[in-house]
């Protein structure tokens, strides 16, 4: 947790981000124009796990039960279009329902002026080296996050846009009885919540 000030005047609109080697970005966006701003920013661990999925799908266990599936041949280094010509590093954090809903979230849990439920929250990126990496147009990631017996049966899969400042709906993705949803590959790295 950190706190952040801005002592000159703040555009509305504007998002603070913290960063810290080794947890995640935490974003914020400022609708107090006033002269000074104070925000609470809150940032968690990223587990770092290589894996090769150049002859087969990988597994990557998440913090709390979950996992992350990447299917075999389903990475494209984005600066070459390329697979990897190697293992990959996955870094994944993990934010428990309540933690979310208890407002201890690295990004603002509303809509609007409305709150937003959250089933988990997961950040993946994945490197190929220092190289940002992609899912292969028409592949999926599958995600795979514990559910309680109460959650709904279809939950809307979200992304915060971190430019904006703002959370994205992709659309309403079945839950499957082992809670499944997929990272859209229009948002890889971006955060969801299932």
């Amino acid at each position: 947790m950190g706190a952040f000030s801005a002592s000159t005047m703040v555009a509305a609109g504007t998002v603070v981000k913290a960063s810290k080697e080794s947890f995640t970005d935490a974003f914020e966006p400022l609708t107090d124009t006033s002269s000074s701003v104070i925000t609470r920013l809150v940032l968690f661990p990223v587990q770092t796990t290589m894996v090769d999925v150049r002859d087969a799908a990988a597994e990557v266990s998440i913090q709390g039960g979950g996992k992350l599936t990447i299917p075999e041949d389903g990475l494209v280094v984005r600066s070459t279009g390329m697979p990897p010509d190697g293992p990959v590093e996955v870094q994944v954090a993990y934010v428990a329902p309540a933690l979310a809903d208890e407002g201890m979230s690295p990004v603002p849990m509303q809509v609007g002026e409305d709150p937003l439920k959250s089933y988990g929250m997961v950040e993946a990126t994945i490197m190929a080296g220092d190289e940002e990496v992609d899912v292969v147009e028409g592949m999926n990631l599958e995600l795979e996050l514990p559910a309680a017996m109460d959650d709904p049966m279809e939950v809307p899969l979200w992304y915060y846009d971190e430019d904006r400042g703002i959370w994205v709906q992709e659309g309403a993705p079945p839950a499957t009885a082992i809670a499944t949803a997929p990272i859209c590959p229009t948002s890889p790295g971006g955060t969801s919540t299932r």
